[in-house]
């Protein structure tokens, strides 16, 4: 079962994120790139002009890149889209991502943690997005979020996305230089229905 998901600077949305379950990693490659493909069409026009994060199995990159070129080639083409690809999943596989990544319009790597090997790939790489869990990021003050932050993006010259925001607290921390997505999404649908004096149904 697919979820969108909504991507977000402070309250305004900026992008959106087709999230298709953790069985979706275990994808064969055929069946991979299918759903690549399904889920670039799902998003296409109703999140149009907004950024289009779309998962894919490295793997699946490997086995189908000439495929992956095509369907970016002839669906993509006036789509905002990012590919989005887990870091420990490219540290595992032996690939020339310098080659994929002169072909591909905006990448992002998930599930970046403060470690000297994520860090060094994101340095080679130059991902345009790193996302981070809120959870790598709480073990600092609330202050010092922020200028973290600002570092790995200066460091890294990659736009930092926050995930799993869900709280107020979590929100509150999260500035408008960053990204960020999570479940505190339905807060900010709730309190916007409410101001049109609507109810608001997930």
């Amino acid at each position: 079962m697919f979820r969108i998901m909504g991507v977000y600077r402070g309250a305004e949305k900026v992008g959106c994120e087709v999230f298709a379950g953790e069985s979706a990693r275990k994808f064969p490659s055929f069946k991979d790139v299918a759903l690549f493909h399904l889920n670039l069409m799902r998003v296409k026009k109703t999140c149009r002009g907004l950024l289009l994060f779309l998962n894919l199995n490295v793997q699946t990159l490997v086995a189908e890149f000439q495929e992956i070129e095509r369907i970016l080639e002839n669906e993509g083409r006036e789509a905002n889209v990012v590919l989005e690809l887990d870091i420990e999943s490219l540290l595992r596989y032996e690939i020339d991502i310098g080659r994929i990544r002169e072909k591909i319009p905006r990448l992002s790597f998930d599930h970046v943690r403060f470690t000297q090997e994520h860090f060094e790939l994101i340095k080679k790489v130059s991902p345009d997005y790193i996302k981070i869990p809120i959870k790598e990021l709480e073990a600092l003050s609330p202050k010092s979020i922020r200028v973290v932050g600002e570092m790995i993006q200066d460091f890294t010259g990659s736009t930092l996305v926050v995930t799993h925001v869900e709280t107020p607290a979590e929100f509150s921390v999260v500035s408008d230089k960053f990204l960020w997505m999570g479940f505190y999404e339905q807060e900010l649908k709730r309190d916007l229905f409410a101001k049109k004096g609507l109810s608001y149904r997930p």
